[in-house]
């Protein structure tokens, strides 16, 4: 647990750090397909809450996202027909056989954020 709440917070912060180049990013440089960010809940309630955040984020930068709440095994669908953008919800190990055969097929991303917290 103590991994995902310090993901959530990193992911957070460097969202945050991006919110003063706003300006022009959705507005300008991308058509108005690009302006929606759809994003999947997979209703834990750490999820909801990290997806909310980065809702609110994305509103600043000038995206609109849209959040559909949906099932793992549904929710990695979506990511690979392209349907949804975004998933900020993979618990590893448990998620792993379920989302290993997307990577493979590399039909899906995945990108993490590590923290260390000792001192070097």
């Amino acid at each position: 647990m103590r991994h995902r709440l310090v993901s959530t917070f990193l992911f957070a912060s460097a969202c945050a750090a991006a919110l003063p180049m706003q300006s022009t990013l959705a507005a300008d440089t991308h058509d108005a397909s690009c302006k929606t960010v759809c994003f999947v809940d997979i209703g834990w309630t750490d999820i909801t809450s990290t997806t909310a955040l980065a809702s609110v984020l994305f509103e600043g930068l000038g995206y609109s996202p849209r959040t559909t709440v949906a099932s793992v095994p549904i929710s990695l669908a979506g990511l690979k027909s392209k349907q949804i953008d975004v998933s900020l919800g993979y618990w590893w190990p448990m998620q792993e056989k379920a989302v290993q055969p997307f990577l493979d097929a590399k039909s899906i991303d995945k990108h993490e954020a590590e923290l260390s917290l000792g001192r070097r």
